[in-house]
Order: C-alpha cells, then structure tokens, then sequence
C-alpha cells in the first residue's frame, strides 16, 4: 500500500483502462479511434435527452463491447459517463475495498470504513493525459445525471415511450424497453437480446400497440 500511495503521487495509471484509451508507460494515452467516437457518442447522446438504458441497448444492437468484452447495460454506460478519466483527470483512492489497511492522509491506516472515501483523501492531477471530453460537457453531463436518477425511460418523465417495460418479448418473455426512434417511430427492443444476446433482435412500434390497447 505504500507502494501504491507513492505511485499515485507520481500518477501511475493503477486501474482498469477506460474505453479510448491504452495504458502506456504507466499513463493514459488515446487509443483506438473507434472506442474514442463510442464514448464521445454516448456524451453526445445522453446530452441529447437518451437514457442510460436506451444508449445501452443502441450500443448493443452496434455490436459494441465494453473493455471487458461484456454487453453494455445502464450501470456501465454510466460508469463511462462519470468518468473524469475523460477530461483528462486522474484520481485515486476514491473508493476503499481493501479488508486490512487503507490510504489516509498519505499512510496506511488499519481503522477506516470500507466504501467511498472522503474527497479529502483523494490523489486528484488535472491534466495528467489527452482528454476525450471537454470539461463543460462532462460537467453538464453530471449535472443532469443527478437530476434525473430516477428517469427509467429515454425521457424526463417518461416523455413519448409509454410502454417501457411494460410489453414483453413474444419470444423469451423478456422486457422491451425503448430504444432510438427509426424514421420517427417510437420503438422497443428486446432488452434480453440486447444484453445477453440469448434472444432474437425483436423490435415492435409503439403505434400498433396503442391502437390495439384503446381499440
């Protein structure tokens, strides 16, 4: 641990690559231009008024992965989008998991909770590598990410998409959730296709639906 408190100090990357990048020599650099334009992708759509859940099943229906080779949900969409990673800041010790010692003030201490740590012991450097994200959009993209948490459709309260996870695949019995419009029509997709690829890539309209529904 002390070994990892002088690293952090010097700005050795220590985690998981983000998606864009490659680690070089202990840092950060660009990676391939495909992961790049995903994740600006995902900026731009969120800003955009998507949710974290149709930008998931977009990417899935793309065949994109995420740097584990897994299928995208909401989760990890929003594990890229609070990334400050992509603004080119690193941090360290934002989070303790370890059982015994943890980093405080600089030193291993063996009293502390497990969890997220206070801001006050994080190991933060601006512009430690090339940025993918600039500040204000990221910033802008925090923000509304807090004020809508609880938004479970691609919309501020739900907005035109009625039926998400309310009609189920004819296939597997899985839930449809909305996905992009196509040429202006409300659209749904099997989200067990989506995230599992176990099922067809069923797609249904939500105007044929509510014709039917009101009769």
């Amino acid at each position: 641990l002390r070994g990892k408190i002088a690293a952090a100090a010097r700005g050795v990357w220590m985690g998981p690559r983000p998606l864009g990048y490659v680690v070089l020599e202990s840092t950060l650099q660009l990676g391939n231009s495909g992961e790049i334009e995903t994740v600006q992708q995902m900026f731009r759509e969120y800003l955009a008024g998507q949710s974290l859940r149709s930008i998931a099943l977009g990417l899935n229906a793309d065949g994109s992965k995420t740097t584990r080779g897994n299928p995208w949900n909401a989760n990890s969409v929003r594990d890229v989008l609070t990334n400050p990673a992509y603004i080119g800041q690193y941090r360290w010790n934002t989070r303790t998991r370890a059982k015994y010692h943890a980093a405080r003030n600089g030193t291993p201490v063996e009293s502390f909770r497990r969890g997220f740590t206070d801001e006050s012991q994080w190991t933060v450097i601006d512009d430690h590598h090339p940025a993918i994200m600039n500040r204000e959009d990221f910033q802008l993209v925090q923000t509304r990410l807090t004020e809508r948490q609880h938004s479970t459709t691609p919309y501020r309260n739900g907005g035109a998409y009625l039926l998400t996870s309310i009609i189920r695949c004819g296939k597997c019995g899985g839930v449809m959730c909305g996905g992009q419009p196509k040429r202006g029509s409300i659209t749904y997709r099997c989200q067990t296709h989506s995230t599992r690829g176990t099922c067809d890539s069923n797609m249904t309209a939500q105007g044929p639906l509510l014709a039917f529904a009101i009769g």
